[in-house]
């Protein structure tokens, strides 16, 4: 599950690099703090035992979101 949350830790600074333009250190300080930011929320969810309900669904979304959303857009 650590790839699970690494992938969505890079696509989420790959975002905010994208709306922000963040270069360098800056861009280094954003991948820190929102690795930090996901570590915790990890570590509650596995310790509160909502990570197994939790990843269904974002797997899902994920999944609606490539395969329909993004087909209507275009």
């Amino acid at each position: 599950m650590d790839i699970f949350v690494g992938a969505i830790v890079s696509l989420v600074v790959e975002l905010i690099k994208k709306i922000t333009g963040a270069k360098d250190w800056l861009a280094t300080l954003v991948l820190i703090l929102t690795s930090i930011v996901a570590a915790g929320l990890y570590s509650y969810l596995v310790s509160a035992g909502m990570w197994d309900k939790v990843v269904p669904i974002l797997v899902s979304a994920a999944g609606i979101y490539n395969l329909l959303i993004q087909k209507f857009e275009k």
